[in-house]
Parts: structure tokens; C-alpha cells; sequence
């Protein structure tokens, strides 16, 4: 059977009416990269990453897609990042847990303090925009996610979303000016260019 022919939707509906492998496989050429890529970006640590990519598409086949609704207008990679985002959340939050149980009391050159302190402010940062990011809507929080961190282009937005060059661009404008009014900074700032 060609599977490229469904849409990723059809693919679960059929996965969940009869679990074949070979749907998850389908589903795993189409998004292990970019899933492989959103958990680095997290996690910071391929081995890491790698992990994520097999324990998400097992978890497809243990039972996790039954979470899945297709509703009007939900997309499949949506949820499939949301899953991945949360599952790397857990994982950073199970990394500092042991790091801070762990602690012992050593001499620690001045050079590796601002070291530590840097990446203390860079992760309290990363903390403050995540929950920032969480208080948008979704659109635009995909939007701003896709076109600040990923890199991608508004018309490879538009195809994954669904939805037109000028939504693309309307929700990060409007993500971008909700970031402003959460973290309390001027309108001054630069809006995203066209492309």
C-alpha cells in the first residue's frame, strides 16, 4: 500500500483501527528529523536527542496516538512537537533535580563561576521565555517557534500549518507584539520581514 497518499491525520485514524508498523514508519520518515532537531535544540545533547526520536515513535506504538484528536484545524505535527517540547521539558527538569541533589561544597575558580552564572541567567531566561511562549496562542506560538528557531520560511509555515503566507505572517506579528506586552518591553522593537 503507497502510505505517501494519506495525510498524516488519515495515517493515525488507520494506525488506531489497526496497528501496522508500517504506519508509524511512515510517520517516522516524515518527522524523525525534524523531531531529532526540535529535541537538540532543547536538550542540547545528541545522544539525547536520539533517544527522544525512538522513545516518542515507540510511545506512538504503545499507546500515546490514542491522545491524539484530530479536531478542526489541529494539525498532527502540532501535537506531535507539543509531546516532544513536554517530554524534553521533563527531561531538563529530571537533569537540574539531580545535578542540585548532588551538589557538593568545592573550591571553584572564579573563571567557572561566571561560567555558571552565565549559563544560570541563559537557562533562567530560556524558563521565562518558555512560559512567555506557553501564554500565547497556539498559532502563534508555533508561528514564532518555527520562524525564530527553526529557521523556517514563511511559505514552509504556511504548508505545514495550512494556512496562508499572510496568517504566517500575522501571527508572528501579533505573537511578537504579545512577547512585548508579557515581558513589559516597548513596541520599539523589530517586526519580522517579509519573505
Amino acid at each position: 500500500m503507497n502510505l505517501s497518499r494519506f495525510d498524516d491525520t488519515e495515517l493515525v485514524e488507520l494506525y488506531k483501527k489497526n496497528p501496522d508498523t508500517s504506519l508509524i514508519e511512515e510517520l517516522y520518515n516524515r518527522y524523525s528529523k525534524r523531531v531529532y532537531w526540535w529535541a537538540l535544540k532543547f536538550l542540547g545533547n545528541r545522544l539525547e536527542a536520539e533517544e527522544m526520536v525512538h522513545d516518542i515513535f515507540a510511545a506512538m506504538m504503545s499507546g500515546m496516538l490514542d491522545l491524539y484528536q484530530a479536531r478542526e484545524g489541529a494539525k498532527f505535527s502540532s501535537w506531535l512537537y507539543r509531546c516532544v517540547g513536554n517530554q524534553c521539558m521533563k527531561i531538563v527538569r529530571k537533569r537540574n533535580e539531580v545535578i542540585f541533589n548532588q551538589v557538593e561544597v568545592v573550591d571553584v575558580p572564579e573563571a567557572l563561576i561566571i561560567d555558571l552564572e552565565v549559563e544560570v541567567i541563559a537557562k533562567e531566561w530560556n524558563e521565562q521565555l518558555t512560559n512567555a511562549l506557553n501564554r500565547l496562542n497556539q498559532m502563534q506560538r508555533v508561528c514564532c517557534m518555527r520562524f525564530y528557531w527553526d529557521g523556517m520560511r514563511y511559505d514552509e509555515i504556511a504548508e505545514e500549518l495550512g494556512i496562508t503566507h499572510d496568517q504566517v505572517r500575522s501571527h508572528l506579528q501579533n505573537g511578537l507584539r504579545n512577547l512585548r506586552i508579557i515581558f513589559g518591553r516597548s513596541q520599539g522593537s523589530t517586526r519580522p520581514q517579509k519573505q
